[in-house]
């Protein structure tokens, strides 16, 4: 029997699309969206004012064009005394663990075999299950505790339309809130919903006084520092090049086999993006969407990607076949992503969760946003989720480097 049977839904009563919406013991109220285009324009005003390019209408529109994996998708308007204060964004992903969670050995665990064969379910996600970091919800500063009981009302009734149209939606989940907000939204870990900690958020801060890669290099340790002039000596044969729109959408059906490489070996997988997403994106945003492109000899042998994205810089897809691996290509792509971080004074560079240690030994730290918050509608699978996620999890085992000298040896007090 699959666990993913219809269950009752949150409330009785069924919601239609845009209709303002009261929230109990509250001057608030919702609406809900579940069409881009429906969505008014006060809604993407406060999506400005969040900083957070993940939640703004272009980047948003090119998901729903072309959305992986199936996903369907929820826009929530939050009111204050009819006063718009505050957004959701929500992803409805049918989660079949079989298919999402790859196995990465041949002798990976018979139980884990079996659970995941079985686990199904329809999650209402609040974020982007793409992205690391919490690209879920914005309310204005002085709304900030809209996230508290508001919130979590407003999404179970998101849950009652989608079941209203015939939907099935088993579980709620609030994904990658750094410290401050879980802490804002700790009382939702009750009997009901779970806090559930993955894999973190590898981040490197861009230290002030770094101008330039000879900065960077500077703060090593001689032992990263040799580490990382042999790496780019490997690359001496290889050819990066920065690709405008015109050049992604020649070289896209060879950068998107690439991309599916990686993302098939990946131990956790939600979809696949469109063919055409990097072009699209680059049309979106030309200037704070940058694709590299790496030949060997005139063949395509891989690419990466990163979005400004306010004071950060984010590390996106990228995408590599075997013949990478004697030019070091991964960890050159972390070199190069820092320096282009560095040219651009941000704040720092998001490499986001995988390949820890890796990233760690080029100065990341691993930074614990990945509070989940998840409510199932059986009480038995929900207590039974913190074991189920563990035993599903990807393990991944890794140990932090530290490469920066001290601060003594760096002559800091």
């Amino acid at each position: 029997m699959k666990l993913c049977a219809a269950h009752p839904c949150f409330s009785s009563r069924s919601l239609r699309k845009g209709e303002s919406v009261p929230l109990s013991g509250s001057d608030c109220s919702f609406s809900l969206f579940t069409s881009i285009d429906s969505v008014p324009e006060t809604y993407w005003e406060l999506a400005q004012r969040s900083g957070d390019y993940f939640l703004q209408r272009d980047y948003l529109q090119l998901l729903e064009d072309s959305p992986p994996g199936n996903l369907r998708f929820s826009y929530l308007l939050f009111f204050h005394r009819g006063k718009p204060v505050g957004i959701a964004y929500g992803q409805l992903l049918e989660f079949r663990a079989e298919e999402h969670i790859r196995q990465q050995d041949a002798d990976a665990s018979r139980l884990r075999q079996l659970v995941a064969a079985r686990v199904q379910l329809k999650v209402l996600i609040c974020g982007n299950m793409l992205l690391t970091g919490q690209h879920g919800f914005y309310f204005e500063p002085e709304h900030a505790a809209l996230a508290h009981a508001p919130l979590r009302e407003a999404l179970r009734k998101t849950a009652d339309l989608w079941r209203s149209r015939g939907v099935t939606v088993n579980s709620i989940l609030v994904k990658d809130l750094d410290e401050e907000q879980a802490n804002l939204i700790e009382n939702w870990n009750a009997s009901e919903y779970h806090s559930l900690k993955f894999q973190p958020n590898m981040v490197l801060p861009i230290r002030p006084h770094w101008h330039s890669m000879d900065d960077y290099l500077e703060d090593l340790s001689s032992k990263y520092r040799v580490r990382y002039r042999r790496a780019r000596k490997k690359l001496q044969r290889v050819q990066c090049l920065e690709l405008n729109e015109e050049q992604i959408r020649t070289y896209e059906p060879e950068l998107y086999p690439l991309y599916r490489k990686v993302a098939e070996s990946s131990g956790f997988c939600v979809g696949y993006l469109a063919p055409d997403y990097f072009s699209e994106l680059k049309a979106a945003a030309p200037r704070d969407f940058r694709l590299w492109a790496y030949f060997q000899s005139g063949e395509l042998i891989g690419f990466c990607t990163a979005i400004r994205n306010g004071d950060e810089l984010e590390a996106h897809f990228l995408g590599f076949g075997e013949e990478q691996q004697p030019y070091q290509l991964y960890l050159n792509m972390l070199y190069h992503l820092i320096e282009v971080a560095i040219q651009e004074r941000v704040g720092q560079l998001v490499f986001s969760r995988t390949a820890m240690e890796i990233k760690s030994s080029v100065g990341a730290v691993a930074v614990p946003t990945t509070v989940f918050l998840l409510h199932h509608t059986s009480s038995l699978l929900n207590h039974l989720i913190p074991c189920l996620v563990g035993l599903l999890e990807p393990k991944d085992a890794w140990q932090p480097r530290h490469p920066f000298r001290t601060p003594e040896a760096l002559g800091i007090d």
